[in-house]
């Protein structure tokens, strides 16, 4: 079928209609490119992201509307270790997933020297019923805000039986960290393009509407109200959530930082301070700055996650609801 003069020339003014707008976008994404990671300075105002980095080698830390920063790409989320876990959690594993920050994380630490690889070891060795799975998703940088939305968006869809919360309570630096609610909900090619465009990542963050962003309260500690709903977001899936006092040392001197008065704790609290103050080694031998461990606090540590985790009884509990179908 040949085209009329008439349809040719709205084809024609249709194509040059669609290149320029393609080309507009371009040059705006490019735009987008330079100014991105000004932008993020705004997001991560200490450079926290960058500074903690391990090893620029070998892992990537790229920006993501979500989170302000994340690991490697789309479709290819990255643990800590090494190891390859699939979705799909076995019937006999009892899956832990550990976040938090750098020293979640395990900064300056072997793959196997953190204190989930040293949990995973002991819960195999000491306990029987389950295969005992216990990922690291810690990320360097990262606030309670930040563990929020990971979770929401990303880690409780590995389906685990508990979450290990090792966080600052009264790290409010990054507070103004205002990500969006919910990832993109295209999918397919359309999704990784947006994924991976610098204007999009923009447009999340400055169009997305105040009213669909978490509602920081005014007054009190938002990194605790952050804490509350960690704890209700594990609770609605039916995923235990174990907290761990957030140990400092500070003028060799060790301590936690304080709760306010009054608070209450939504979740299990594991001692840590009280554990590596009668360890019996000097705080120089645990940690090697004000917040980071050595292997062997690392290990210490565990011993104390460990102890907390069979003095509740969540082991035998979530045993008796997997083969008995006892209610949550």
């Amino acid at each position: 079928m040949r085209l009329t003069p008439t349809r040719r020339k709205r084809l024609k003014r249709l194509s040059f209609a669609l290149i320029s707008v393609l080309l507009v976008l371009l040059l705006l994404e490019v735009a987008a490119r330079i100014a991105v990671w000004g932008y993020l300075k705004v997001v991560d105002p200490q450079g926290l992201a960058a500074t903690f980095n391990p090893d620029p080698e070998r892992v990537r830390l790229k920006a993501d509307p979500v989170t302000g920063w994340a690991f490697d790409e789309l479709g290819h989320f990255r643990w800590r270790d090494d190891y390859e876990f699939t979705r799909d959690k076995p019937f006999f594993n009892y899956r832990i997933i550990a976040v938090g920050d750098s020293v979640t994380y395990g900064v300056q630490v072997g793959d196997h020297q953190t204190f989930s690889a040293f949990l995973e070891r002991f819960l195999n060795e000491r306990q029987s019923g389950f295969h005992f799975e216990v990922l690291n998703a810690g990320v360097p940088g990262f606030n309670t805000l930040q563990i929020l939305r990971f979770l929401q968006n990303e880690l409780l869809a590995w389906d685990p039986d508990m979450v290990l919360l090792y966080a600052n309570p009264g790290d409010s630096e990054l507070g103004t960290l205002e990500p969006v609610v919910q990832p993109p909900g295209m999918v397919g090619v359309v999704q990784r393009l947006l994924w991976h465009s610098r204007l999009y990542y923009l447009l999340q963050h400055m169009v997305v509407p105040i009213r669909e962003r978490l509602a920081q309260p005014e007054t009190g500690n938002a990194q605790l109200n952050n804490i509350d709903l960690i704890y209700e977001t594990c609770r609605r899936q039916g995923v235990d959530l174990m907290l761990v006092s957030y140990v400092l040392h500070e003028n060799g001197e060790l301590r936690v930082e304080p709760y306010p008065a009054g608070w209450h704790v939504p979740a299990p609290m594991v001692d840590g301070l009280s554990v590596l103050q009668q360890s019996g080694y000097d705080p120089g031998e645990l940690f090697f700055d004000d917040v980071h461990m050595f292997p062997l606090g690392h290990w210490q540590l565990a011993n104390a996650i460990y102890d907390t985790i069979v003095e509740q009884g969540l082991i035998q509990r979530r045993l008796k609801q997997r083969y008995l179908g006892a209610p949550k």
